[in-house]
């Protein structure tokens, strides 16, 4: 299986995606911590910056300390009226906190849901114990009522207007190979240097023992 770059989704339909980041992998300080709950509208055309936890992309989002709790965490996601409003549940409260809220977002209909995982060398463990959908009354399509309005919104693409700022992505900076190949010998030279005086010690508490059985 051919993991994709965006938590092992594609970026390259068009969809509405909601993650749930537990790791910065950004090499320095983001705006907000982690674990962190955003969502991004996929047109076909952008990408997710994974080494910038897709920052670059989103549409909004809100720090949730949902790892390592005891209790289940709970994620309510309503669209209604080309709004788009995320609250949590993580502390097993039973009262919904505000994470986000954005307007003028446009959905077609027809679409499905999915979820998929992703995880680098720090493994984590989260179960997807369920996935309601409920039918909201009273909710009308935009563009109104009647079937012609209705076909018509099923083939608008996914858009949002509000979007994070546009940045050039920067890619972090590696270490040469001659840095690489110093920081080995200094590490290499340290270790020498604490196995030598731990061997001195051992051996003139060695010494010091023999002398003592002698006299």
């Amino acid at each position: 299986m051919k993991l994709a770059p965006c938590l092992a989704a594609e970026t390259t339909l068009q969809d509405l995606v909601f993650f749930f980041d537990t790791y910065s992998n950004h090499n320095g300080e983001h705006s907000h911590p982690h674990p962190y709950v955003s969502a991004v509208v996929f047109n076909g055309s952008q990408q997710y910056d994974h080494d910038r936890d897709g920052t670059h992309s989103e549409i909004a989002g809100c720090h949730a300390q949902f790892r390592n709790l005891e209790t289940d965490t709970h994620a309510s996601i309503i669209y209604a009226d080309r709004k788009l409003s995320v609250q949590l549940d993580v502390d097993g409260s039973f009262e919904w906190q505000e994470c986000f809220e954005v307007d003028e977002i446009d959905l077609p209909a027809g679409y499905y849901f999915g979820a998929s995982a992703a995880t680098g060398e720090l493994a984590d463990n989260h179960d997807i114990i369920s996935i309601k959908v409920f039918e909201l009354e009273g909710a009308a399509a935009p563009g109104g009522e009647g079937d012609e309005q209705a076909n018509a919104w099923a083939t608008v693409p996914p858009s949002a207007k509000k979007v994070a700022a546009s940045r050039i992505h920067i890619p972090d900076l590696k270490r040469s190979s001659t840095s690489n190949w110093i920081l080995t010998t200094v590490v290499v030279i340290l270790v020498l240097a604490v196995l030598a005086v731990v061997g001195y010690f051992a051996y003139d508490s060695y010494q010091q023992k023999s002398r003592k059985r002698l006299f």
